[in-house]
């Protein structure tokens, strides 16, 4: 078996070689050519039987310094399954090597409740279980929005420090070490992820006396046409003011789904409530490794 990086002329042989993973949906072709641009940050790699018929892929990237974040295990359905076990032993052995050669703090990814098997995963290759962020998605179709009149309490008037340390008050924010979700990943907000999205005024706060008394921060993913409502926090009216701002700015980005997401499974079930939406959930699990301290 041989592991190696991917290649521009693997394109077809990837999409053929490893099968959609959600109810016979996939991203996969809607991404893939991002994977060979040269500005990818992602490290792929494959590996290959000796037929050099492909058997499994995973990807890391560096999404701050020294920090890694793990994604994209596949593995082909058509191959033996003891195969497929020792090439992801031996996927994750390369992927570790690249990392401790780049003087790597952590490593984390990110998996479904129902993935039991990148779950076992975990425990077997030194991850723990370090958090979970509930979330369901929304059809963009039959979901109405009010009228923008009611979108006028909310400015793009704010410094991106004072809009992260507003947060950094906030229970649940701190209960999650002041990670969110972007479908990618689970990971710590930085200032700059607050102010890309200002700039896309995805990100907007409302304030009493020149004082920020809510935020939200959404987060878009152009390849799945998804619109994340990463962060809301305030109190009922805005929740239902943000959503219906999120439902309107999905549209505008042709967007076919929005994400409601919280990490309190209740409070997420207590704003579907609030906004008349379906009810239900599915657990994203934040798993971590530490390979040395932060000093």
């Amino acid at each position: 078996m041989k592991i190696r990086a991917i290649e521009k002329a693997d394109k077809e042989k990837i999409l053929q070689a490893f099968k959609p993973i959600l109810q016979g949906w996939d991203y996969l072709p809607d991404i893939i050519d991002s994977w060979f641009a040269d500005t990818t940050k992602l490290v792929t790699q494959v590996a290959c039987a000796e037929d050099d018929e492909f058997v499994a892929m995973i990807q890391i990237e560096e999404f701050a310094p020294k920090r890694w974040f793990s994604r994209g295990l596949r593995a082909n359905p058509r191959a033996d399954r003891m195969l497929v076990g020792k090439a992801i032993v031996r996927l994750i052995a390369e992927l570790e090597k690249i990392m401790h050669q780049r003087n790597a703090i952590s490593v984390s990814y990110r998996t479904l409740e129902t993935f039991k098997e990148s779950i076992n995963l975990a425990g077997k290759n030194g991850f723990h279980d370090k958090m979970r962020f509930a979330h369901k998605w929304h059809d963009l179709d039959g979901l109405q929005v009010s009228n923008h009149a009611e979108f006028e309490d909310f400015t793009l008037d704010f410094d991106i420090s004072d809009f992260v340390e507003f947060l950094r008050k906030n229970q649940t924010f701190q209960d999650v070490q002041e990670h969110f979700f972007t479908w990618h990943e689970i990971r710590v907000l930085n200032l700059e992820d607050v102010q890309k999205a200002k700039e896309r005024r995805l990100a907007f706060v409302q304030k009493s006396q020149d004082e920020i008394t809510s935020v939200a921060l959404f987060y878009h993913v152009p390849e799945i046409k998804y619109l994340f409502l990463s962060i809301i926090e305030g109190d009922n009216e805005f929740i239902r003011k943000a959503f219906n701002f999120g439902v309107q700015k999905a549209r505008e980005l042709h967007c076919v789904k929005v994400g409601m997401i919280h990490p309190n499974v209740e409070e997420l079930s207590r704003r579907q409530k609030i906004l008349g939406l379906e009810k239900g959930h599915v657990h994203s699990i934040l798993f971590h490794k530490q390979y040395r301290s932060e000093a």
